[in-house]
């Protein structure tokens, strides 16, 4: 190639690879924000955990409630207990409530950490109509927790 009068070789450039490493400042920061991820992950883990377990205990003490008003309502020993000064009163524990008397078959490798007391009252309305209240009531992670269900019944054995 000529350029006024002069020859200029042609020469070609060689392929250079852009190679950009990290810096010691990149890792640190990519490892922090790793970091703060996986703690944010476990914390949420650790929630959902402890709300399935309170879930579990409230439908147990639900369900053992629900189960103490029926029988109330169907036993005439029982319901005069609950119309009495002292009220229905029974304890009992969780495994006993879900099976999971064996500790190799609950989840916690546990026997069990609530126990519900469940008490029953009748209080007379009018004539023979009286209203059952029972609560199921029991401590999780150091705050105590409870269920209250009402109905209306007629005294049993009538």
């Amino acid at each position: 190639m000529t350029l006024l009068g002069r020859t200029k070789p042609c020469t070609l450039k060689p392929y250079r690879r852009h190679t950009h490493a990290m810096s010691l400042v990149e890792v640190l920061v990519a490892f922090v924000i790793l970091v703060v991820a996986v703690l944010t992950i476990a914390g949420f883990t650790a929630l959902i955990h402890r709300a399935a377990h309170e879930g579990k205990r409230q439908a147990l003490a639900s369900i053992e409630a629900k189960s103490v008003l029926e029988q109330l309502k169907d036993s005439r020993v029982e319901f005069e207990a609950a119309a009495s000064a002292g009220g229905y009163t029974i304890d009992k524990s969780e495994y006993l409530l879900n099976g999971e008397a064996d500790p190799s078959k609950n989840e916690a490798g546990t026997i069990s950490a609530a126990q519900f007391r469940i008490t029953g009252r009748a209080t007379h309305i009018a004539g023979d109509i009286y209203g059952l209240t029972v609560t199921a009531s029991w401590d999780e992670d150091g705050r105590p927790r409870r269920v209250v269900i009402e109905s209306r019944t007629v005294r049993p054995g009538r």
